[in-house]
């Protein structure tokens, strides 16, 4: 709904300029907007942050691995490996979205700021002789830095507006602001009073479109708007206010207007409409977030530390990569020791007795000199079977060394490791 007020005459004291209540709003939803561009940066870098740490710290536990008591703060160990589990993966695909919306909201309420502190800049300069002035302050004088606090420091010099890096701007970003509130109050501070009065006689130009106001000898040929209307004015004196509702960049003036129209609903401007939008597109996302990755990320340290356990269990069960390298070495013990075996159980290739002379058949493991016959012979009695398998001679036959059963006891213990291993 467009409302519209009666153009007010001035008096000897109000009819120079902006009202300095109206200003102050201007600067405090610019100063709020900048703290919600390195809030909304700050907090979606801690919430991808927290939860990459818990993915990390997720991938150190086993499932069913220990329980903890309620002594401990870990009632139920499994159940806080669940936990951890559904958190992870609902929250990590948030990422993308969480970084995409948090530097939009950054950019578009910096870029709001922007525009509103492009238009304080410019009305703050504007002062003449006497008590001629675009901005009033505190007084019948042109405003000072003290009273544009939220907007400049030290003096009214364009380079002196307030940057992201001021410690205002950093207060400003440890509160959540309600920025719709803060537009909607540029409408409601001082709208009657705002440039009261003949502007065209009586101060600041850059609110005239009449001959020798915006231009130098002649009128505007159409209308003109501040901070993507803000304020906006045709060709004709500004002698007056009015109230313009605000649709998209939609208003009501037109090139002849004699009046000024400040917008009713400055929540609509387009470029701040959107800053309002985006801010509080990525409140969703990031209240969909909240603390749990943080919060869980605790509650697993806590289990994992719990000096009280039910079942106790080495540290292996808490690192995984430990327990692959344990289990590698197990796996590699197991095949050396087959190896060993068979190596060792391999049967030796048999004697061959019947080239042996005489003086060569006693010693040959195995072999047997037959007189009868005149030749050697491998012997048929068995000894030279084992004689031939244990490598020695007929004479140390009874000092054979049973090496199988010990080499079936290291067959045997390895895959015992392992299964402790697995357990």
């Amino acid at each position: 709904m467009i409302a519209i007020m009666a153009a007010q005459s001035g008096d000897a004291t109000n009819n120079h300029g902006l009202n300095l209540k109206k200003a102050q709003a201007i600067c405090k939803l610019s100063k709020e907007l900048k703290g919600s561009a390195m809030r909304a940066g700050r907090d979606s870098r801690s919430k991808i942050t927290a939860i990459l740490e818990l993915e990390a710290v997720f991938a150190a536990m086993i499932p069913n691995a220990t329980k903890g008591t309620a002594d401990d703060d870990c009632a139920d160990y499994d159940e806080v490996y669940q936990e951890a589990n559904r958190t992870v993966t609902e929250t990590i695909k948030k990422i993308p979205a969480l970084a995409e919306t948090a530097a939009a909201t950054a950019a578009a309420a910096g870029r709001a700021a922007g525009v509103l502190d492009e238009f304080l800049a410019a009305l703050a300069q504007g002062t003449g002789a006497g008590t001629t002035y675009c901005i009033q302050g505190s007084d019948t004088n042109a405003a000072t830095q003290a009273d544009l606090a939220d907007c400049l420091n030290t003096d009214l010099k364009p380079q002196n507006m307030v940057q992201l890096k001021d410690t205002k701007v950093e207060a400003a970003s440890q509160h959540e602001a309600d920025l719709t509130k803060l537009a909607k109050a540029l409408a409601a501070a001082g709208t009657v009073t705002s440039f009261a009065g003949s502007q065209a006689t009586k101060g600041c130009g850059l609110v005239v479109g009449a001959a020798d106001g915006i231009m130098v000898g002649q009128a505007l040929s159409g209308s003109f708007a501040w901070a993507q209307g803000l304020i906006r004015f045709g060709a004709g004196n500004a002698n007056g206010l009015t109230s313009t509702g605000v649709t998209a960049d939609s208003h009501t003036t037109t090139a002849a207007d004699a009046n000024l129209h400040w917008a009713s609903d400055p929540e609509k401007i387009p470029v701040i409409a959107e800053a309002i939008a985006l801010a509080e597109g990525y409140k969703s996302i990031a209240n969909s977030i909240a603390e749990r990755p943080r919060n869980t990320i605790e509650k697993v340290k806590t289990c994992m530390k719990a000096k009280n356990k039910e079942i106790k269990r080495e540290p292996i069960f808490l690192n995984v990569s430990h327990l692959n390298r344990e289990l590698k070495k197990a796996v590699a013990e197991r095949d050396k020791a087959l190896s060993s075996q068979h190596a060792n159980t391999t049967p030796k290739q048999q004697t061959n007795c019947s080239n042996k002379k005489e003086t060569e058949c006693g010693t040959a493991p195995g072999c047997g000199w037959r007189k009868a016959e005149g030749k050697c012979e491998a012997k048929d009695d068995g000894q030279g079977e084992t004689n031939a398998a244990t490598g020695t001679g007929d004479g140390a036959a009874g000092n054979t060394a049973n090496t199988t059963a010990s080499n079936s006891f290291v067959i045997k213990t390895s895959p015992l490791w392992l299964a402790v291993l697995l357990f």
